[in-house]
C-alpha cells in the first residue's frame, strides 16, 4: 500500500470517527421545510476540470452539516450554463437565471462561474430578490465603481437591491498585493505601465498597484500607457533612466510585455519586472511571456487571481485535507471559494431562523456577512460585496519557467512619513467612515477640487476615532487646476472595514477644496448626506438646530481638532425655548476628531437646542441629521458644516413650501437662524420666488446672543403649530413653490441651516456667508450609474451679479468639456440641471467653475437619484479667496 493510500486511509478513519461523534449528540430538529439552492457553470466538455472542483466545494459544505439547518433541509441543483464544448451559452444562462427567479423554492445563485455570464444574470435575479455569491468571477467592474465601464456596477442592479457578491478577490486586488508584495521585496522605485487590456484589468490594476505604492512610500518613477509593439526602445531607455528598480506592467501577454522586459535588459536596466497572472493565460504568467521575452524573463515576478491549493496554510490546510478524503483528487483553483460561498448561505439560513425561505431576509444576510470563519479563515463581504480576503499565490521564472513561490496576503494599512515641507493648503474631513455598522453601512466618498492655477499633489492622511493612530497616508500626484479627485474608502484595500476616520488632506502647489458624501443602506432603506470639507479652524463655532429624540429626529456631531494641540471642546447647549443652558466637553488630540450623541447624553431633553462649540484649539464640526431607527418606513438623514463665520445677511440659493422638487413632492425646508453676536437681534427673511418675482419679507423674533428661531412656511409668519397656510399666497404666507432666500440682521451676525424635506428625502446645507464673484463645484454628476442615477442640479443665486459663465471639466482627463454663460436675475436663483446641458454626456462626473458677471452671487449643489430611499443630499459651493 503506497504511502498515499495509508494517509487517505487514516485520515477517513479519523472522519468517520467524528462523524460517530456527532452521531451520538442530540437528535436533528425534524424538517419543517425546504430551501433551494441553485449553481451555474459550464457542466461538460473542457471546463470540467476547473467547474465540477466548485460543485464538489459546494457539495462538501452541505454535505458537512448534513443538507440541513435546523429545521431547514437545503435542496441543491447544479444547473448548466455551457454547450457541449465547454464554453458559457448566453441564452442558457438566462434560462437559469429566469428560472431560478421563478421557482419560489429558491434563494440562492451559488455563481455563475464566468464573470461574462454575471453580467446577464444579476439583473434578472435582482429583480427578484434572489441573493447570489460567486466563487470565480473577478471582473471588477461587477461590484466596484470606475473600474469597468462608465455604467458599471449600477447597470446591474436596476431599480432594485443589490443581490450580487464573491468570495474570490477581484482583480484589482492583484494590483494592491504586488504593490505590497514589490515593498517586501526591498523595491523603493517603481515605474508603472498598463496596456489596453480592458475594461477591468490593464489600466485598473495599475492604478490599485500605484495607489498601494504611494501609500506603502514606494517612488513613482513614471507611470504610463504602452500601445501594442513589437519593440520599446525608447520606453526601455526611459526607464532605465528613471533609476526605477521595479517595473509594474498592467497588462496581458498578448500586448508584448515580454518584449518590453526584453529590451528594458537590452538599455542596461536590472530592475525587476512584475505583473498579474490568469490561469491558461491572460495575464503575463504564461508560455507567451516567456517567449516574447527569451532570457531576460528569468527572474520576473506574477501575482495570480486566486489563492493556489499547494500553498495553503492554517483552515485552508484543514479544507484541503477533507477535500481529498472525500473525493480523492486535489480541489483546483476554486473549489475552496465555492465551500465559503455555500458555507455563507448556511450561515444565513441559520440566522434567518424561521424565515429561511423569504428570499429577502436571506438576501440581506448573505450581504451583510460578517466575520464567516470558513475554509479561507475570517472574511466579510463589504458594501460593494466583495469579499475581504486578499490572499493569493505569487509566481517567478525559475530556469525559464513559472514556478510558484507561496501565498502573499495583502499588508493592511501603511502610515508613511509625513512631509515636512509647508502645505499650500490643508483641507480636514471630521467624519469618513468605510462600512460603518457593517456591509451596508455608512461609506463616505470624498472629492478634492483643485482650485488653483498650478498642478497640486495631495497627501492625504486616515486617522482611526477610536486610538488616533494614522492608519494609512497616501499620495495623490499631478491634480491639473480645476479637475478633482475621488477616494472611495469602500474600494480601499489599505483601510480596515467597519471604521471610523478622520482625514487630512494636504495639498502642495495649489489651493484645494473637498466634499463628503456619506451613504448607508440599500433599496428603499438607502440614505444619503453630504458635507464640506474645512481649511480654517476656528475656536468657537455656532450649530443652529440641534436635537433629541424630536419627531423621530436626533443628531450626532462630530468636533475635528485642526490646531497642533491636543484642545478640550466645550459644547454648550441653548434651547429654543430659552431655559438653562447644559455643556458637554470632548477632550480632542491634533487632527482626530470626537463625536457628541444628544440620544445617549444625561442632562439633556427631548427638544431643539441652538449649540456654540469652543475650544482653545482651532476647529470644525460637522452634523449629521437622523431619522432612521429600524422601526421607520423610510429613513432619512442629512449632514451640515458647523458655522465658524456669520454676517448681517446670509444667501439660501434655495428653499421650498409644498414643492415638487425635481420628483419629490411635498417637499418642504424649514430654516433655522441663529444669532451668532453678543446682543439680542432681531432677523429678517426675504423669499424671492425661483427664477425671479416678487419678494416676501418675514421678520423673526428677538433673538438671544447664542440662541435660535424657526421658520416653518406651512405655517403663518413660520411660527409653527399655529395657523396652517394654503396653497396660495395670503398675509403672512408663502405660496406652495421654490424659492431662494436672504436672511438679515442689520448690524449684527447670524447663521442660517436649511432643512430641506420630503416624505422620502431629507437634505440640508448653511446658509452662504460669503457671497462671490467665482465659485467652484468639485462634484457635479449626470445620470451617475444609470438613468436613474446621480444627478446634481445646481442652484445659482444671484446677489449682484447679471450673469454668470459655468466651466465643466470632465473627472476622468481633466477635459474641458463645455462653457454656459447665463444670465441671472439679481435676488433670485436659477437651476442648472446637467441633463438639460446638451453637451454634457449621461453617466458622467465634472469638476464645475462658477464665475459671476458684473458681481457676485451664492451657490449650492443638490446631488439626486432615483433610485428609491433618500436620494437627496446638499452641499454649498466653495468661493474663491
Amino acid at each position: 500500500m503506497t504511502l498515499r493510500r495509508l494517509l487517505q486511509t487514516a485520515l477517513l478513519a479519523l472522519l468517520v470517527a467524528s462523524l460517530c461523534l456527532v452521531g451520538s449528540g442530540p437528535a436533528r430538529a425534524q424538517v419543517t421545510k425546504h430551501v433551494k439552492l441553485v449553481s451555474s457553470q459550464p457542466l461538460r466538455g473542457g471546463s470540467t476540470a476547473g467547474t465540477q472542483p466548485v460543485v464538489n466545494g459546494i457539495r462538501m459544505a452541505l454535505d458537512e452539516v448534513g443538507s440541513v439547518v435546523g429545521d431547514v433541509a437545503i435542496d441543491y441543483q447544479p444547473l448548466d450554463d455551457g454547450d457541449s464544448a465547454g464554453t458559457w451559452d448566453p441564452a442558457m444562462e438566462t434560462a437559469n437565471a429566469q428560472n431560478a427567479a421563478a421557482d419560489s423554492a429558491v434563494i440562492g445563485y451559488l455563481g455563475p462561474y464566468n464573470s461574462g455570464a454575471a453580467r446577464i444574470s444579476i439583473p434578472i435575479l435582482c429583480k427578484a430578490g434572489v441573493v447570489m455569491v460567486s466563487p470565480s468571477n473577478t471582473y471588477p467592474g461587477l461590484t466596484k465603481p470606475g473600474t469597468g465601464t462608465a455604467d458599471e456596477p449600477f447597470t446591474y442592479y436596476p431599480s432594485c437591491r443589490r443581490n450580487y457578491a464573491r468570495t474570490i478577490p477581484a482583480d484589482d486586488t492583484q494590483g494592491t498585493i504586488g504593490a505590497a508584495w514589490a515593498k517586501s521585496l526591498g523595491a523603493t522605485k517603481v515605474y508603472i505601465l498598463y496596456d489596453d487590456s480592458g475594461p477591468g484589468f490593464g489600466k485598473v490594476l495599475a492604478d490599485a498597484f500605484r495607489t498601494k505604492a504611494s501609500v506603502s512610500g514606494l517612488l513613482e518613477a513614471g507611470y504610463e500607457h504602452v500601445a501594442k509593439a513589437d519593440t520599446y526602445l525608447d520606453l526601455a531607455h526611459r526607464i532605465s533612466s528613471s533609476g526605477a528598480d521595479l517595473v509594474y506592467y498592467g497588462g496581458v501577454s498578448s500586448n508584448n510585455p515580454g518584449f518590453v522586459l526584453r529590451d528594458l535588459r537590452g538599455a542596461g536596466s536590472t530592475a525587476r519586472f512584475m505583473g498579474p497572472g490568469r490561469p491558461g493565460g491572460g495575464g503575463i504568467s504564461d508560455a507567451t511571456f516567456l517567449q516574447q521575452a527569451g532570457a531576460p524573463a528569468e527572474g520576473a515576478y506574477a501575482t495570480n487571481e486566486f489563492w493556489a491549493w499547494q500553498t495553503f496554510n492554517g483552515k485552508a490546510s484543514d479544507f484541503l485535507t477533507r477535500y481529498r478524503v472525500k473525493y480523492g483528487v486535489d480541489p483546483g483553483d476554486y473549489a475552496i471559494y465555492a465551500y465559503d460561498a455555500a458555507s455563507a448561505f448556511i450561515a444565513a439560513i441559520r440566522a434567518a431562523g424561521t424565515k429561511a425561505d423569504d428570499r429577502a431576509t436571506v438576501l440581506g444576510l448573505v450581504m451583510g456577512t460578517t466575520n464567516l470563519n470558513a475554509a479561507l479563515g475570517g472574511w466579510s463581504f463589504d458594501g460593494n460585496g466583495d469579499t475581504t480576503f486578499s490572499t493569493t499565490s505569487a509566481w517567478r521564472v525559475v530556469n525559464g519557467t513559472w514556478v510558484l513561490q507561496g501565498s502573499i496576503p495583502t499588508v493592511v494599512g501603511v502610515c508613511v512619513a509625513a512631509r515636512l515641507d509647508p502645505a499650500t493648503q490643508t483641507v480636514y474631513l471630521p467624519n469618513i467612515t468605510k462600512t460603518l455598522g457593517g456591509p451596508t453601512g455608512f461609506q463616505t466618498p470624498f472629492i478634492v477640487q483643485n482650485t488653483g492655477t498650478a498642478a497640486a499633489t495631495l497627501e492625504v492622511s486616515f486617522y482611526k476615532f477610536s486610538d488616533g493612530t494614522c492608519v494609512t497616508r497616501r499620495s495623490v500626484s499631478s491634480l491639473t487646476p480645476g479637475s478633482s479627485y475621488a477616494d472611495i474608502p469602500n474600494n480601499d484595500a489599505d483601510l480596515p472595514a467597519n471604521t471610523q476616520f478622520s482625514v487630512v488632506v494636504k495639498s502642495f502647489g495649489a489651493n484645494v477644496v473637498s466634499v463628503v458624501n456619506e451613504h448607508a443602506g440599500t433599496g428603499d432603506r438607502a440614505e444619503a448626506l453630504s458635507y464640506v470639507g474645512v481649511s480654517a479652524g476656528a475656536t468657537s463655532v455656532f450649530l443652529p438646530n440641534i436635537v433629541r429624540h424630536f419627531f423621530g429626529y436626533h443628531t450626532p456631531f462630530i468636533i475635528q481638532n485642526l490646531g497642533t494641540a491636543s484642545t478640550t471642546a466645550t459644547a454648550t447647549f441653548r434651547p429654543f425655548a430659552g431655559s438653562g443652558s447644559v455643556t458637554i466637553t470632548r477632550t480632542v488630540a491634533p487632527g482626530q476628531s470626537q463625536f457628541i450623541e444628544p440620544n445617549v447624553e444625561l442632562g439633556l431633553a427631548d427638544i431643539q437646542y441652538a449649540v456654540n462649540v469652543t475650544a482653545t484649539q482651532p476647529i470644525a464640526v460637522v452634523v449629521n441629521t437622523h431619522n432612521d431607527d429600524p422601526s421607520v418606513a423610510n429613513p432619512v438623514a442629512y449632514s451640515t458644516n458647523g458655522i465658524a463665520t456669520g454676517a448681517a445677511s446670509v444667501y439660501g440659493p434655495y428653499a421650498a413650501k409644498n414643492a415638487n422638487d425635481q420628483g419629490f413632492t411635498a417637499t418642504l425646508s424649514t430654516i433655522v437662524v441663529q444669532n451668532m453676536g453678543s446682543s439680542t437681534a432681531t432677523s429678517t427673511l426675504t423669499f424671492t420666488p425661483l427664477g425671479g418675482g416678487t419678494p416676501i419679507i418675514f421678520t423673526g423674533p428677538a433673538t438671544a446672543a447664542g440662541a435660535s428661531w424657526a421658520f416653518d412656511p406651512r405655517y403663518e409668519n413660520g411660527v409653527a403649530g399655529v395657523t396652517l397656510c394654503g396653497v396660495a399666497a395670503s398675509a403672512g404666507c408663502l405660496a406652495d413653490g421654490e424659492y431662494s432666500f436672504v436672511a438679515s440682521s442689520p448690524g449684527g451676525s447670524i447663521a442660517a441651516a436649511v432643512n430641506v424635506i420630503s416624505p422620502t428625502t431629507a437634505m440640508g446645507y448653511t446658509a452662504l456667508a460669503q457671497p462671490a464673484a467665482k465659485y467652484f463645484l468639485p462634484n457635479v454628476t449626470r445620470t451617475l450609474g444609470g438613468a436613474s442615477g446621480w444627478t446634481t442640479p445646481i442652484l445659482l443665486q444671484a446677489v449682484t451679479a447679471t450673469g454668470a459663465s459655468v466651466e465643466w471639466r470632465r473627472f476622468s482627463d481633466g477635459a474641458l468639456v463645455t462653457t454656459q454663460n447665463l444670465t441671472l436675475t439679481a435676488g433670485a436663483s436659477v437651476r442648472i440641471d446637467p441633463r438639460n446641458v446638451a453637451t454634457l454626456s449621461d453617466n458622467t462626473q465634472y469638476a464645475v467653475t462658477v464665475t459671476g458677471i458684473g458681481g457676485t452671487l451664492a451657490a449650492i449643489v443638490t446631488e439626486l437619484n432615483f433610485q428609491g430611499g433618500d436620494g437627496a443630499m446638499t452641499y454649498e459651493g466653495f468661493a474663491a479667496p
